[in-house]
Formats: C-alpha cells, sequence, structure tokens
C-alpha cells in the first residue's frame, strides 16, 4: 500500500514528543496515528566531483509509534541556508534552507535535527540558521550522541532498518536516488543524503522509548502552547483543535 506525506497535524504534548498526524483515506497511516517526528541533517563539507559544488542534505522522518515504521516524508537538497538569487535575472543560483525548515514545522511539527560533523563545521552552519529571522520557530539542531561512527558505521545503521523493513522511502527522489547508487563499502564519505538520514534514525533511536511513554500516559497533553503560529490560530492552524 502506498504512503503519503499527512495532511493535517496536532501536538499531543508541549514538548512534542508525540505528534498525531493524519492521512488521507487509502493510506496505509489513515486515518491517524501517533507519530515521533526528527530530522537529520549533512551541512555543505564535500565538493562533488560530477557537480564540483558541495551540497547538503535534510530530511524529516517520522516513525509510527502503533507500527513500528519510519518514513521518510521530506527531503531537502540544499547548498546555503538562505536562497543566493542572481541579480541579473532573478533566478535561484544556489538552493538554501529556510523555506525547507519552515515548511517542515507546518505540515509535521519537526522542531529537532540531528547532526554528526566537525564540531567547527556545524556551529559555523547553525549560527547561520540562527541568524535567519525567517527561521520560526527557531530549530533545535542536535549532535549525535554518543556519536554513530564513520561511514561503514553509518552504512551499517542506515541497512539494519532497511533489512528490517522499517524504513519507507519515497520513489523518485533524491534519497532514492542515492540509496541505489551508492557504492556500499567503498565510497569514502556517506553520501550527504545518506548521512543526513542517518543523522535522523539516530535521533529516532534515541527518542523512541520516551515518545512510546508520551503516548501510554498522556500527561501533558497541550492545554497552552508557546508556538506564536498555534496561539494565533489555535482551531485553524494545520487543523488543530
Amino acid at each position: 500500500m502506498p504512503f503519503s506525506p499527512p495532511i493535517r497535524c496536532r501536538a499531543t504534548d508541549t514538548t512534542l514528543t508525540a505528534v498525531e498526524l493524519w492521512f488521507p483515506d487509502g493510506d496505509e497511516n489513515a486515518p491517524s496515528a501517533p507519530f515521533l517526528v526528527r530530522g537529520g541533517i549533512s551541512w555543505p563539507e564535500h565538493v562533488d566531483e560530477t557537480t564540483k559544488r558541495a551540497d547538503g542534505f535534510a530530511v524529516v522522518l517520522a516513525y509510527n509509534l502503533a507500527r513500528d515504521m519510519a518514513y521518510v516524508f521530506s527531503e531537502c537538497q540544499f547548498v546555503t541556508v538562505r536562497h543566493v538569487i542572481s541579480p541579473e535575472t532573478r533566478e535561484v543560483l544556489y538552493e538554501g534552507l529556510i523555506a525547507w525548515l519552515r515548511a517542515a514545522w507546518n505540515a509535521y511539527l519537526c522542531d529537532t535535527y540531528y547532526q554528526h560533523q566537525h564540531v567547527a563545521l556545524c556551529e559555523n552552519w547553525v549560527r547561520q540558521a540562527r541568524r535567519e529571522p525567517e527561521i520560526q520557530p527557531d530549530p533545535r539542531f542536535v549532535a549525535c550522541d554518543p556519536p554513530w561512527g564513520d561511514v561503514r558505521q553509518g552504512e551499517s545503521m542506515l541497512w539494519d532498518w532497511l533489512t528490517r523493513r522499517q524504513l519507507a522511502i519515497p520513489a523518485g527522489g533524491k534519497l532514492s536516488m542515492v540509496l541505489r547508487t551508492h557504492n556500499r563499502g567503498n565510497d569514502p564519505v556517506l553520501p550527504p543524503a545518506l548521512h543526513a538520514t542517518v543523522c535522523a534514525l539516530h535521533g529516532i533511536s534515541r527518542n523512541l522509548e520516551q515518545a512510546r511513554e508520551a503516548v501510554r500516559n498522556p500527561q501533558r497533553i497541550v492545554d497552552q502552547v508557546t508556538n506564536p503560529l498555534m496561539v494565533e490560530h489555535p482551531r485553524d492552524w494545520r487543523g488543530n483543535k
């Protein structure tokens, strides 16, 4: 059965430990289910020999706590935090991350992204993101702790989820293409798309039991939410009631 992105979301607690997502009729997750939503990000670092540029990648994973299945609902290949626009043609020269981060919050309430690169590199990119007033609410960028290791260990984690058939990736996207063409065991670095996915899987694994407990004992049901979008539009923002 095909899966599709949710059409509605609702926070179930003030810390966003679990999120209720609704789906269209016919989807394998329909009508709704509790999810743990976390993102993964790979900041631009290594220059691709084909494109001659350093790309970053970000993903949003949502783990269905009732079905024990993770879904890649959104992905983004980027070069900068903010779009770089040609002053002459007004065309986008380099893709930015801002609009995607906002969309990930609006659609999935994703506010936490896991990263696993050199500390100075991550700090540089996070500072750039923090300076952008358009990125609201301010996402959390969290270092994978403990670190998941090098490229071989990252591959092992990713293929473990795929082998257990607990990770669904939409066909036709960049992530799906990279996964098909990745030369496992021989590439010196993990491609950004796979690196970001492993970071998100790490975040899911680290928070899974806490999310299950939040669903079993929902003591922190949202009654006062600090997010301004939900305060200003408590009844119609993303279908929340």
